[in-house]
């Protein structure tokens, strides 16, 4: 649980300290049990924010052999499988998930679109996120990129007031360190997004 808070203290003030303290709480569970699936479940989300994408992938499939019925256990793995370009297995994970739990948590829309988005499926990105109870301030930056890539430039600037509201102090530069992905592309097609957007740099 003190991995997960610092880890959600890290999404927003992007610290490299906060994010190490996340990646030690995380190990330090694992260290006091090795078959804690949560503990390998943090280490994996902490190392994935790192760039440590091959070392997460071990701690997301042991999570998942330990507790095979977690659905939060799988929806970390699904975060990791987008960030390394496998939106297709994401998306499958996702819809196995929604037919065993029907009380879907805020994250499972969150992390279908991503993956919708990764794929430039903006509309259905759009209509996946709507189902998002709580957003987030980035939540709001990737609405702004999807529609300013549908050319709707007037919702886009809503979302970027939106952005700036809850984040006054958002730049593209700081935000960048949290879009880890495999293959560069993805993460340049996000940022050039927010560009597009009006999101300052």
């Amino acid at each position: 649980m003190l991995a997960s808070a610092y880890l959600y203290q890290y999404f927003d003030t992007l610290k490299d300290e906060t994010l190490a303290a996340s990646l030690a709480s995380a190990q330090k569970a694992v260290l006091l049990d090795a078959d804690s699936p949560y503990g390998h479940a943090h280490t994996g989300l902490a190392l994935m924010f790192l760039g440590k994408l091959n070392e997460a992938e071990a701690h997301f499939d042991r999570a998942i052999l330990l507790n095979p019925n977690s659905v939060w256990c799988a929806g970390c793995r699904t975060a990791w499988l987008n960030r390394v370009g496998r939106t297709q297995d994401a998306l499958a994970a996702l819809d196995m998930m929604a037919r065993h739990d029907p009380f879907l948590p805020a994250w499972h829309w969150e992390t279908r679109g991503v993956a919708l988005f990764v794929e430039r499926r903006y509309e259905e990105f759009i209509a996946a996120m709507r189902r998002k109870s709580l957003m987030e301030y980035y939540d709001h930056a990737y609405f702004a990129v999807a529609y300013a890539y549908l050319g709707r430039d007037e919702e886009a600037r809503a979302e970027v007031a939106e952005v700036l509201r809850k984040k006054p102090d958002f730049s593209i530069r700081a935000y960048a360190k949290l879009e880890v992905y495999k293959n560069p592309a993805d993460r340049d097609h996000l940022l050039e997004g927010m560009r597009k957007a009006g999101l300052p740099e």
